[in-house]
């Protein structure tokens, strides 16, 4: 497991997404930015599409309402360089986070999938966890976890 904090994350991430540019798709979901529904942050063009369907009793918690409505598959956004979109799409999404929200911390959670790669979001609170840090060597995909702290 590897450890570094959020000023060399932005500058391998900056390293790691030169010349690429995100889908427009992607850039959507970006450019919409986030909308806070009683406590919760969500992207607002994901809870639009799914607040009809939602029913917050069905979480045993915020973190995990968060992750299922911040949740996507970079595939379905993008035809290409699923990791590099994902790794593109964090990196603006934390550089945005760290100048408009500097005291709650957003955690990204990046996956592999049998088909590409799943992007998940959510706010990091005590004693609320989707996936143990510590626990990642445990999951046959690959996982990447990165905070905006």
């Amino acid at each position: 497991m590897s450890v570094l904090n959020t000023r060399m994350l932005l500058k391998c991430l900056n390293i790691l997404s030169k010349g690429k540019v995100l889908s427009s798709e992607m850039s959507d979901i970006l450019s919409q930015w986030f909308v806070e529904v009683e406590g919760s942050y969500f992207f607002k063009i994901l809870y639009e599409k799914q607040k009809g369907h939602l029913d917050k009793s069905n979480f045993i918690d915020k973190t995990g309402f968060e992750c299922f409505v911040n949740s996507f598959h970079v595939d379905d956004y993008t035809s290409k360089e699923f990791l590099e979109q994902s790794l593109l799409f964090a990196q603006l999404v934390f550089e945005k986070w760290l100048i408009t929200n500097k005291e709650l911390i957003l955690k990204c959670i990046i996956s592999e999938t049998n088909t590409g790669v799943n992007i998940r979001f959510h706010i990091q609170r005590t004693n609320e966890n989707w996936i143990l840090d510590n626990d990642l060597e445990n999951f046959e995909e690959g996982v990447f976890i990165m905070t905006s702290k």
